[in-house]
């Protein structure tokens, strides 16, 4: 009997973190474990595989983790959170998965169950993808993506006066979206200020299912 096709989980870390000094953002330690260790974890109650998408300029920096590495596209590199989509969805395309789940590197209280509610939003509503929301703000890099959503990028990112704006791409697709409370679980880590503050946030966050 066929196995159901999988459902991936990406971790967008190919950005230049300039306001984190360069340095590798997903890599920065929060209570003894690096900040996308926990986007993984979360990714994992629903993915059954989690990458980490990079760049050509920092793929060393994550080279000796055991995530598969999806790098960016030589032809679409160096278009910002766009880039690494496109290379997540060839990579989903390539392993026959039903869905791709991304979500940014430095997001580390993103709550399991954000990843079901985005599923149960793509399944029901037949969309391109399902983005995650809450009153305040849109979060168009916590989504549930349909692999056949990759040809509809690749040809927008071929065009070079298109707008590098993870929204302006989805305002091409048919998307839904899911209206969640909690806002605080989209916290990113940005700068170092930032870190200080997760590591205050840290036990009431984790402790939430």
């Amino acid at each position: 009997m066929p196995s159901e096709p999988p459902i991936l989980g990406l971790i967008l870390a190919g950005g230049r973190a300039e306001r984190f000094g360069g340095a590798p953002k997903g890599l920065a330690q929060l209570r003894g474990g690096p900040l996308l260790g926990y986007v993984a974890d979360s990714l994992k109650t629903r993915a059954r595989r989690v990458g980490i998408s990079v760049s050509a300029q920092n793929a060393g920096d994550y080279a000796g983790l055991d995530y598969p590495i999806v790098l960016d596209r030589p032809d679409s590199a160096g278009r910002g959170p766009l880039s690494g989509m496109l290379a997540g969805l060839e990579w989903a395309l390539g392993h026959g998965a039903a869905a791709l789940l991304i979500a940014p590197c430095d997001a580390p209280f993103l709550a399991p169950g954000l990843w079901t509610a985005l599923l149960k939003t793509l399944d029901q509503s037949g969309a391109d993808a399902a983005i995650a929301a809450t009153p305040q703000e849109i979060h168009p890099l916590c989504a549930a993506l349909r692999p056949s959503l990759c040809p509809s990028l690749k040809a927008y990112l071929a065009n070079p006066d298109a707008k590098l704006a993870v929204r302006a791409f989805f305002d091409t697709a048919r998307v839904d979206t899911l209206v969640l409370a909690d806002e605080a679980q989209f916290m990113n880590v940005n700068s170092r200020e930032d870190l200080a503050l997760a590591e205050g946030a840290f036990d009431s966050r984790l402790s939430r299912p």
